[in-house]
């Protein structure tokens, strides 16, 4: 062996624990740092969609209120007045008391506006615990209550106004509903400028892999997340109904900006070590 590659070899012997140290440095704690960023985008994106949502619900609380002042406080003269509006935007309608009983009522297909029938909104009295009776008692008298509510027939949006009914002592509350269709839904993608799907179990089973992360999402309430590869991460949420139990899920396929930025900083800072090394 010569004695420049006896000298290559030494230099080579000498940098090597310096460049494996280094690396695992540079592993250690960058990369923990970027995967943290990773994670707060991922929860960023979560909750704009919530936003959105909230903003959707707070739409319809107001909606409650502008049917009220339309008929002086009459729930049912308002419900007359729909009767024969065709479009109407308000598939679901109703009046309740504290203790679920209907006293008006108006469920009718979003499509043709002709009555329908919905098991999650009977037209006598609400099952005990269900999610818009949980909402009212736990509301403040401000800002009554809104949210999801799931049905056989798809997800709805609720929002409502306190109300006294003619003829009856005591506050009732008047609900309005939306189905969260298509168009819905592409607009909270629009507000919250996040691409996503609803799972809704009520729909249909749910793969089993996807449901341990939505079962850890709902358990943590934090978006549980997967790598599909280098470049994009699966997440998913839970969004509870109004309610209160968690029975919606978000699936949301995310890009990863974060390790394609880190993979060429740890690159770039092992080929500055080595030289360095290499010079000293």
């Amino acid at each position: 062996m010569s004695l420049r590659s006896r000298i290559a070899l030494a230099l080579l012997l000498a940098v090597s624990p310096f460049l494996g140290l280094n690396h695992g440095l540079h592993q250690k704690g960058f990369q923990s740092a970027f995967e943290r960023l990773e994670r707060e985008r991922v929860d960023r994106s979560f909750d704009r969609v919530e936003g959105a949502i909230r903003g959707l619900q707070y739409e319809l609380n107001d909606s409650a209120r502008s049917l009220l002042a339309l008929a002086d406080g009459d729930v049912t003269g308002v419900i007359e007045r729909l009767e024969n509006v065709q479009g109407e935007p308000f598939p679901i309608l109703l009046v309740i008391d504290p203790d679920g009983n209907v006293l008006a009522h108006r469920v009718v297909n979003p499509h043709t506006s002709e009555k329908s029938f919905l098991r999650e909104f009977p037209n006598e009295r609400l099952a005990p615990g269900h999610p818009i009776l949980l909402a009212w008692q736990e509301s403040n008298q401000a800002e009554p209550p809104a949210g999801l509510v799931t049905t056989r027939q798809g997800l709805l949006v609720l929002g409502s106004a306190h109300v006294s009914t003619s003829g009856r002592d005591g506050e009732s509350l008047l609900v309005v509903g939306r189905y969260v269709d298509a168009e819905l839904t592409e607009r909270v993608r629009s507000e919250s400028r996040s691409d996503f799907d609803i799972l809704l179990p009520t729909l249909g089973p749910i793969d089993p892999a996807p449901g341990r992360l939505i079962a850890e999402a709902s358990s943590t309430q934090r978006p549980a997340c997967t790598e599909l590869n280098s470049k994009h991460i699966l997440a998913f949420g839970s969004i509870a109904d109004m309610g209160g139990a968690p029975v919606i899920a978000l699936k949301m396929s995310l890009t990863r900006p974060e390790q394609a930025l880190w993979r060429e900083i740890s690159q770039d800072g092992l080929l500055t070590s080595a030289a360095v090394a290499t010079v000293f």
